[in-house]
């Protein structure tokens, strides 16, 4: 019984690992050559992804709903990680915008001045301390900030990935 589960598992994992592979380098591709709403890319890829796995699982082994579990299993999972880490990185600055257009009369210079007031000085002092309670920096002696070893590792996670799909450079350079 243990053996079965754990070969089910590992037929889950090497699917989830193909789907993820194949998305980093078909999404990898597109931001670099045309790149437009990467929220919106991501997901178009991930549903040819699984629609062409579908389909060739159809075509060569018939219908099997284990397999079709399995892709099931790595959309999500590769949906999940495009949700919360790429989209993320690229979009924060955007969402606020969105809400102060919902929220009142804007115009350029309104959404402007509120990211300034918001972004520049409550936002900042509101990140550090979160930072810090992160242990991704610190305050030093002579009222300077610092990065800790694991603000440098997350930063250097976030520059590749932001380098990878081309993102925003304004964010992470």
């Amino acid at each position: 019984m243990k053996n079965i589960a754990l070969i089910a598992f590992f037929n889950i994992f090497k699917v989830c690992l193909l789907t993820f592979l194949s998305y980093v380098v078909l999404l990898s591709f597109k931001r670099l050559l045309l790149p437009g709403i990467i929220f919106y890319e991501g997901i178009s890829i991930l549903i040819l992804i699984f629609l062409t796995s579908c389909i060739y699982s159809i075509f060569n082994f018939k219908f099997n709903e284990i397999k079709i579990y399995r892709y099931l299993c790595a959309f999500f999972l590769c949906l999940f990680i495009h949700s919360t880490v790429i989209t993320i990185i690229d979009r924060s600055i955007s969402i606020f915008m969105l809400d102060r257009i919902d929220k009142k009369k804007s115009d350029f210079n309104s959404i402007k001045n509120d990211f300034q007031r918001e972004f520049l000085n409550d936002a900042i002092s509101k990140r550090l301390v979160e930072q810090t309670k992160s242990n991704n920096t610190i305050f030093n002696k002579d009222s300077t900030i610092s990065l800790t070893r694991k603000g440098y590792s997350q930063l250097f996670v976030f520059r590749r990935i932001s380098k990878l799909f081309n993102l925003d450079t304004n964010i992470t350079d």
